[in-house]
């Protein structure tokens, strides 16, 4: 009896022991996972500074540096788009003239 008692207990641990080792190698993944995404991260934050010539942001060191170039890159996409939108302007209005004088030139006699 005693010993059926303690081939269950050590089936018991077993059982246990092999739960924690399927559950640890899944943490141990999701570690690799989490740490290839922060390098990849890193990647990216650096070649983006330096594509627009971010300076100060060679070594990423937390996440406020990131929220710094972030804050740099909509400073500048706004910046971008208001350029476009007057370069928009200013062919549509170049379009209205040339326009304009087709019709001043047809109306001439």
């Amino acid at each position: 009896m005693k010993r059926q008692q303690l081939m269950g207990e050590i089936q018991r641990v077993r059982d246990e022991l092999a739960a924690k080792t399927v559950a640890m190698g899944g943490l141990e993944e999701a570690k690799r996972a989490n740490e290839r995404s922060l390098s990849r991260r890193e990647e990216v934050v650096k070649e983006v500074a330096r594509k627009h010539g971010y300076r100060g942001m060679e070594v990423i060191m937390d996440d406020a540096q990131i929220d710094e170039i972030k804050v740099l890159l909509l400073q500048s996409l706004k910046e971008e788009k208001k350029g476009l939108d007057k370069i928009k302007v200013l062919l549509h209005l170049r379009n209205v003239v040339k326009i304009a004088r087709l019709e001043y030139s047809r109306e001439s006699p």
